[in-house]
């Protein structure tokens, strides 16, 4: 139904996609061209730098642009991007996370959710739960840590400058300051996972005094399927880790 009304079709490829040695990402969009090319339409190909979040896109008349990484789109513009689960994807009308077709209007998909047999959707949830918990997951994870305390709460952190970061209404350092003070009140463990990509000065250096003044926040960089699966819980806003976390009960 996308593709009956427009005349063309403008897809952006994020080639940097290609140099995953799984073939989650190549898989995807091969099937996404050959669908377009099915429906005989003609089809333009650009190139997706990373990132690509954020910029407007402008509309082309009779024409479907299926961008990457885009939100709050105009008439015309879908957004395609990789989902939290590792080997699922978004096809998006009005972009991803919070700016998503089904987070802006959520009482237009109840009746459907509504079908959803309990039973069916356990069994799916299952399937992934097993997927998550063999060490399956979105990013490369190193090696597990011998030495864990048993008992601990975990708080992975997002990269600050991502986009969906604009949706939190709490910055995740106020956090990690707010969990310091509940830690040594309550003598808990607080483990603290960077995000693989995160580059941050500010939150290596806050993360050193941390861990230097307070003896229950430690900073771990083992497998984050491992943290979750023996933490009493996972605190987050809208990091993929949460819906992992769901996920794995």
């Amino acid at each position: 139904n996308l593709l009956q009304t427009p005349l063309s079709v403008l897809l952006e490829y994020p080639f940097d996609w290609n140099k995953d040695p799984n073939p989650c990402h190549k898989i995807f969009l091969d099937n996404l061209i050959q669908t377009i090319t099915n429906q005989s339409k003609p089809l333009s190909i650009v190139s997706a730098p990373w990132p690509t979040h954020g910029i407007d896109r402008i509309p082309l008349k009779n024409t479907l642009i299926i961008a990457f990484h885009s939100y709050q789109n105009p008439q015309n513009v879908w957004t395609i991007k990789e989902s939290p689960i590792y080997g699922l994807y978004t096809i998006d009308q009005s972009g991803y996370s919070g700016w998503s077709h089904i987070a802006q209007h959520p009482y237009l998909y109840l009746k459907k959710i509504n079908k959803i047999d309990i039973d069916d959707a356990r069994k799916i949830i299952d399937s992934y739960r097993i997927s998550l918990l063999s060490g399956f997951s979105k990013y490369k994870q190193p090696a597990k840590a011998s030495i864990l305390p048993t008992d601990y709460y975990l708080f992975p952190l997002q990269v600050r400058t991502d986009s969906v970061a604009k949706l939190a209404y709490l910055d995740s350092l106020d956090v990690l300051d707010q969990l310091d003070t509940l830690s040594q009140k309550y003598k808990k463990h607080i483990i603290v996972k960077r995000h693989p990509w995160c580059q941050s000065i500010a939150v290596q250096t806050r993360l050193n005094i941390l861990q230097k003044e307070n003896p229950y926040i430690i900073v771990s960089n083992t497998d984050i399927n491992h943290l979750i699966q023996h933490a009493k819980a996972v605190i987050s806003c809208n990091s993929g880790t949460s819906f992992e976390a769901l996920i794995c009960n």
